[in-house]
C-alpha cells in the first residue's frame, strides 16, 4: 500500500481515486500485487487492466482446460498415444505445454510486435 499512500499524499484527487479504484478492481479479479498492476497502469501509462484480463482469459480458456482428461477426447492423435500405452496425464501435460507455448508466442507478438525464440517453462503447480 506504499504506492497508494504516496498517491493519496502527492496526487490530485482524480488520480488518487483512479489508483484506489484500479487497485481494488485488480484485487477483486484475483491479481497478485494489485497495487503494482495499478501503479504500472497509472505511472507508466500501460493498459495493465486490459492486459491482465486478456492473460487471465487466455490462461483459463487455452491452457487450463488441458488438465482435464476430457480435453483429449476429440484429439485422435492423443487417443492413439493413450491406446498405445502412454500415460493420459503425460499426454495432457504435452498438450498443455503446446498450448502454453502458443499463447506465449501470440502474446509476445502482440505485445512486442515481433517474434520470440522460446517461452519460459510452465510454472510449477499450475
Amino acid at each position: 500500500m506504499a504506492y497508494l499512500g504516496r498517491v493519496a499524499r502527492d496526487s490530485a484527487p482524480d488520480v488518487r481515486d483512479s489508483a484506489v479504484s484500479l487497485a481494488e478492481r485488480f484485487k477483486e479479479l484475483g491479481a497478485q500485487d494489485p497495487e503494482g498492476w495499478a501503479r504500472s497502469e497509472i505511472s507508466e501509462n500501460i493498459p495493465q487492466l486490459a492486459r491482465f484480463m486478456v492473460l487471465r482469459a487466455l490462461w483459463r480458456e487455452a491452457i487450463s482446460p488441458w488438465m482435464d482428461a476430457s480435453a483429449l477426447c476429440d484429439v485422435a492423435a492423443a487417443q492413439r498415444l493413450i491406446d498405445a500405452g502412454a500415460n493420459p496425464h503425460d499426454v495432457l501435460l504435452v498438450a498443455r505445454a503446446g498450448a502454453y507455448e502458443a499463447v506465449v508466442a501470440a502474446v509476445c507478438i502482440l505485445d512486442e510486435g515481433g517474434t520470440r525464440t522460446r517461452a519460459r517453462a510452465i510454472p510449477a503447480g499450475t
